[in-house]
């Protein structure tokens, strides 16, 4: 399913690296506050580790989709891309007001460039919802079973120790999910959580504390990694 910030080219770097860390500290719990399409997660979740996956978003429909599709829920949609695209217009026009896993998997799953309701995706005939469907059951589908979803603002973790927390927040200075993202907030959020936890945040860049321990760039003019807090 395309998804803003998507993590599906980095994965499998990222999550070697987080696997790494999980067997060489014992650590027993994962959280993932910005869970998103579960790419990370759901890579994570191949490896046979011992631990226990909390992953949450503050997102609503993405939430509620991912939580029905654990219990069994397949979206009904049809093949016809006029008809899919009348299906994605009536969702719109509720997308602030309802929170359905049916907005979830519509909104993101044809949405341009995988932006919540960003535009209905077309190219060249092809069905975005089939796409996101197939890619879901294939992918992710055999590994919900194992996660426990939640709806949530990241600092709602505030009192959590001894876990392994990594976040993909919204980018600073990239092509926003939502305008109110303080991303002041969130590094001194990071900073405090990481004296009881090993945190790493996936980021462009980082402030000046921050140390890059992973580069794992897919786009030549755009640099991306894993920070750590430099901890005294």
């Amino acid at each position: 399913m395309h998804y803003l910030g998507g993590k599906f080219r980095s994965k499998k770097q990222i999550c070697e690296h987080l696997k790494d860390i999980i067997e060489k500290n014992d650590i027993k719990e994962y959280i993932e506050p910005f869970c998103g399409s579960l790419w990370i997660t759901t890579e994570l979740s191949k490896h046979d580790l011992d631990i226990n996956y909390t992953v949450s978003d503050t997102h609503k429909a993405l939430i509620a989709m991912w939580k029905a599709m654990q219990q069994g829920w397949e979206p009904d949609f049809p093949d016809d891309l006029v008809a899919l695209e009348k299906i994605y217009d009536d969702l719109k026009v509720t997308k602030h007001a309802e929170f359905t896993p049916m907005h979830g998997f519509i909104g993101f799953g044809c949405g341009y460039s995988g932006k919540y309701f960003g535009g209905f995706c077309r190219s060249r005939g092809r069905n975005y919802a089939h796409d996101a469907w197939n890619s879901i059951k294939k992918r992710k589908l055999p590994h919900l079973s194992k996660f426990n979803f939640d709806c949530c603002d990241y600092k709602k973790y505030n009192d959590v120790k001894g876990a392994l927390i990594y976040c993909d927040p919204p980018y600073a200075k990239t092509t926003k999910y939502s305008n109110d993202f303080d991303s002041l907030a969130f590094w001194d959020w990071v900073r405090e959580m990481s004296k009881d936890n090993i945190v790493l945040i996936s980021e462009c860049q980082a402030p000046d504390d921050f140390e890059s321990v992973l580069d794992f760039s897919v786009k030549r003019d755009i640099k991306e990694g894993l920070y750590m807090y430099k901890q005294d």
